[in-house]
């Protein structure tokens, strides 16, 4: 079962930057104009993807998360950077979770980029 997030950035850039650097990673497994596809390399499910990004507009990703993967996390936290953000579950302004939770990731001791207040 996948669950689905709605990244808000502010700055009207950083969606297509996420993106290239995401394209760029060891754990790209494919990528074409609509979809980033990456995979946990170490856990190794039977899935085509554990993590799937596509662009929504200039401010905003959707983020699909399949499996918990601590390895991804890493690798989608750097690719934001320090940019701040919003991670919104199901795209609900009401609901907003942290990088970790759309993870899966519930007791993380790493800090993660700055979230918008």
């Amino acid at each position: 079962m996948s669950h689905e997030y709605k990244l808000e950035f502010t700055s009207e850039t950083m969606a297509g930057h996420v993106l290239d650097v995401l394209k760029q990673s060891d754990s790209c497994v494919a990528a074409d104009e609509e979809f980033v596809y990456l995979k946990d390399r170490v856990i190794k499910t039977e899935a085509i993807f554990d993590v799937r990004m596509s662009h929504e507009d200039q401010r905003s990703l959707w983020l699909e998360v399949n499996f918990k993967s601590l390895a991804l996390f890493d690798v989608v936290r750097a690719a934001i950077g320090e940019c701040q953000f919003r991670c919104l579950e199901d795209g609900d302004v009401d609901n907003e979770v942290t990088l970790s939770e759309a993870f899966l990731i519930r007791d993380i001791t790493r800090p993660e980029p700055n979230r918008r207040s």
